[in-house]
């Protein structure tokens, strides 16, 4: 996408707003960029308990976000969830154990699955 202006900047800021009102951009679906990442959380949960899965599954699931994945980025929208923030904490959960960083690598793999769908 290109965009054209009187200067460099007012190219740049046409640019930006022409990114921002493109089809599909923040403009449908139920998360944005603002969204809090509790709010993936809930809608993910949420799905999860239309889904066939073992009650024991659903429980493992909750449990691990609850205690793991959520008190990291609780205070986090999904736009400043950045690879190096997930980075960080993925080491920081492989220092305590293999086990509970692979439990959480999977579980944001999981979300932000869902929230790119």
């Amino acid at each position: 996408m290109t965009a054209r202006g009187g200067s460099e900047s007012a190219a740049k800021a046409n640019l930006k707003l022409r990114l921002l009102s493109r089809s599909g951009f923040g403009t449908s679906g139920m998360l944005s960029l603002s969204s809090s990442f509790g709010d993936l959380v809930a809608l993910w949960l949420a799905d999860r308990e239309l889904q066939d899965l073992a009650d024991q599954t659903k429980e493992n699931y909750r449990d691990d976000i609850r205690l793991h994945v959520l008190p990291a980025f609780r205070y986090f929208t999904l736009g400043e969830i950045t690879t190096g923030r997930v980075e960080r904490f993925l080491k920081s959960e492989l220092a305590v154990s293999y086990s509970r960083s692979k439990h959480s690598r999977t579980m944001l793999n999981l979300l932000f699955g869902f929230a790119l769908r």
